[in-house]
């Protein structure tokens, strides 16, 4: 298996979450593009109840192709949002507990290990990939709205500045930078 592109390589991610028991679904596009899957999903009776948790990596982003090294098949410092369905009329604290912490929180740093784990993603020295987390209490476009971009009610990490180097695959590695 050679995964050669980002999109392709997040849906790998959120598959070996899925492989570990994670309840979580995977969309990568313009805000747009996902609202208007979201809507079709609402509509389909079979997805209408497991719209979420859903991860979300969000189109465009700008890739160096190969690497400043000349090294990786692509580097790129993406966006991602790890979203769940709320009550709108929670208070900061019934959110902190019925969502973040059961929910988003475990699916965001399982997320960040499986990217870290993964042989398709290079890490620092202490083997981590660089990035910003920003807890959402009321995912919003518009404040003054009481629905966000996705017609929906969400609470959401958000992945920012993720910088990922997508790496070729050699199937001598086991884990990133270890050979065996």
């Amino acid at each position: 298996m050679s995964i050669n592109n980002i999109p392709d390589a997040i849906q790998h991610i959120v598959t070996s979450m899925q492989d570990d028991g994670y309840d979580i679904q995977f969309q990568f596009g313009h805000p747009k593009e996902i609202q208007q899957t979201l809507i079709e999903w609402s509509r389909d009776p079979s997805r209408k109840e497991v719209k979420t948790p859903l991860l979300i990596l969000f189109l465009d982003f700008e890739e160096d192709k190969y690497g400043e090294d000349k090294t990786y098949i692509t580097v790129a410092d993406v966006t991602i949002i790890i979203a769940n369905e709320t009550n709108r009329n929670y208070k900061a604290q019934e959110r902190l507990e019925n969502v973040f912490k059961p929910v988003l929180w475990p699916l965001y740093e399982a997320f960040i290990e499986e990217c870290e784990l993964s042989v398709l993603f290079d890490v620092d020295a202490k083997f981590h990939i660089p990035h910003n987390k920003i807890d959402h209490y009321f995912y919003a476009a518009d404040e003054a709205k009481d629905q966000n971009v996705f017609a929906a009610y969400w609470d959401a990490v958000e992945i920012t500045n993720l910088e990922l180097k997508l790496q070729e695959q050699d199937c001598s590695f086991t884990s990133n930078n270890l050979t065996f």
